[in-house]
C-alpha cells in the first residue's frame, strides 16, 4: 500500500537478482472496503489499488516467472530441501 507499480516491481527485480526466490504480498485488508485506510478513499481509488496488486502480480509471473503458492505447499517444498 502507499507505492508504485513501478517501485514494488523494482524492488521484486531486486530482491529476485539478490537470490531471493520466496517473496510475499501482503496488504490491509480493510483496504479492498472505501474509506476504511487512507489508501482507499473513493471507489477510483479502491479500482486503483486492485489494479496495482494486479499488476505487480502479473510482473511476478511474467517477468520472473514466479508461482503461487499456499503455506502448505512453501513448508513441503522447504521440508525436502
Amino acid at each position: 500500500e502507499g507505492y508504485s507499480v513501478k517501485d514494488q516491481c523494482a524492488l521484486l527485480k531486486t530482491m529476485h537478482d539478490d537470490g531471493c526466490r520466496f517473496f510475499s504480498m501482503t496488504y490491509h485488508s480493510p483496504s479492498l472496503g472505501i474509506g476504511h485506510t487512507p489508501y482507499v478513499k473513493t471507489e477510483e481509488e479502491r479500482v486503483a489499488f486492485m489494479s496495482t496488486v494486479k499488476q505487480v502480480l502479473e510482473y511476478f509471473t511474467q517477468e520472473l516467472g514466479g508461482e503461487f503458492s499456499t503455506l502448505p505447499q512453501l513448508y513441503q517444498t522447504l521440508k525436502g530441501t
